[in-house]
């Protein structure tokens, strides 16, 4: 493996410079991040509500000489925030799964960071975080980028 790694990144100094090739790295490190944070992270709070959310649709009766969709089909509202539910909790469980994967230092950084609250509903700053995990704060926060370049590669190509 380390083999064919040395060949690829030698035809790729052939190819780039060796300050391409880290803006290279840096830009796919950034997207991993980028992405993480975007549509997983910031997501999580929304998402963990809506697992546990149900709905009871209103069950008054309404009369239309007008079809209900272009299909004419059936929808039931009821099987919608269901099938709504149901997806937000697979969601968080694909989430949960990949962070529990990550090393535990990783792991237990996403989780102070991003899948905790205080208690007026926002989420712990750096400066908390760090002295909890027993770090300084330069290694803070090149672990907070691993981790969150980890995690994000972890869940790219997850479909939700």
């Amino acid at each position: 493996m380390q083999l064919a790694f040395n060949l690829y990144y030698e035809k790729l100094n052939k190819i780039l410079t060796e300050e391409e090739l880290d803006q290279l790295f840096k830009d796919e490190q950034q997207f991993f991040i980028d992405y993480v944070e975007k549509y997983w992270l910031n997501r999580y709070f929304r998402m963990k509500s809506m697992s546990k959310k149900t709905h009871v649709p209103s069950i008054t009766a309404t009369i239309s000489d007008m079809p209900k969709s272009k299909t004419n089909e059936f929808v039931s509202k009821t099987e919608n925030y269901a099938l709504k539910s149901i997806e937000a909790a697979e969601w968080i469980d694909t989430l949960e799964t990949e962070v529990n994967n990550l090393p535990r230092d990783y792991s237990k950084l996403i989780r102070l960071k991003y899948l905790q609250r205080r208690g007026d509903g926002q989420t712990y700053e750096d400066e908390v975080i760090y002295p909890k995990l027993n770090i300084s704060r330069a290694k803070y926060y090149q672990m907070k980028k691993k981790a969150l370049e980890e995690l994000g590669r972890a869940l790219f190509g997850h479909e939700f």
